[in-house]
């Protein structure tokens, strides 16, 4: 993967999340442990560095920079550790917020590590595929697709069309997929209990583990937001509610966000203005 690209995802990091939290109750990682503890080669400078920070991109890490050769990122932790170039912490690790693409690596050397097999199998087998998450699939970095698309399955001699899959921040999944996750995760069959509640506690900023956790109608809510080539994302989950809202826009027109606070705002019965982050979109 070309870590070096710092883009901020959203379903993403929701799933390596989780998979740290999944570790977590096997006993395999500690969260309050230093990510040195995890990742062979860690620089002896990061040892205050916890996983904790990670997870919650406060870790004060050095921020890689987009190469200006145009050539990919490497995916080692030596390549990276070039690309820093010995550069020192820029901050104590939980004293801020900070996004960085180094945080989200460095947390899969350790799945990878801890796991015994690379965060894409373990992710996919662990949590896509016991969860029947059919149409997700996590990203493979040297192909990495930015757009929305539509999946076709060869049925014999026929060609039968599925549901839609977007590909957004490399990761390609389909709203129905999201729905099925969003609902096992909320309901305790992903991780415990406990785990969720460390997931979706805000620690800086308002920052959880991928998700950012806010309060709005008197309820707590979970969000994520992004966005790809002519398309954005936006998922509102209000834990507390059972209630989980995924639009995916094919439009650069509409405001995705903008439209699920204000669908919110419907379902639990308050005056909303109209979205002005929505614009004309021509009809297919």
């Amino acid at each position: 993967r070309d870590w070096s690209s710092d883009v901020c995802s959203s379903d993403l990091e929701q799933f390596l999340a989780a998979a740290v939290l999944k570790l977590e109750q096997q006993g395999k990682v500690r969260i309050d442990a230093p990510i040195c503890v995890y990742v062979a080669g860690c620089p002896s400078d990061w040892k205050d560095v916890k996983v904790i920070h990670l997870l919650t991109h406060t870790s004060g890490l050095p921020s890689l920079k987009p190469s200006s050769s145009g050539q990919k990122g490497a995916g080692t932790l030596r390549d990276l550790l070039v690309a820093v170039n010995g550069t020192s912490l820029e901050f104590k690790p939980g004293s801020r917020f900070k996004y960085n693409a180094l945080d989200e690596a460095m947390l899969h050397f350790a799945v990878d590590r801890v796991s015994g097999r690379p965060t894409k199998d373990y992710i996919e087998t662990e949590i896509f595929h016991a969860q029947g998450m059919t149409d997700t699939e996590y990203p493979v970095f040297e192909n990495l697709p930015t757009k929305v698309q539509k999946s076709y399955l060869q049925d014999g001699e026929s060609w039968r069309v599925r549901e839609p899959r977007f590909c957004e921040d490399n990761l390609c999944s389909t709203v129905r997929d999201l729905y099925r996750w969003e609902r096992a995760l909320t309901r305790g069959t992903v991780v415990s209990r406990d785990s969720l509640h460390e997931m979706f506690t805000p620690y800086r900023d308002g920052y959880g583990f991928g998700w950012k956790i806010n309060k709005e109608f008197d309820r707590r809510v979970a969000v994520q937001n992004g966005r790809a080539e002519g398309a954005s994302v936006s998922i509102r989950l209000y834990p507390d509610d059972d209630v989980y809202i995924i639009l995916v826009a094919d439009s650069n027109d509409v405001d995705s966000t903008q439209l699920t606070h204000d669908i919110g705002s419907i379902l639990f019965g308050r005056d909303y203005p109209i979205s002005t982050g929505v614009g004309t979109v021509t009809p297919r």
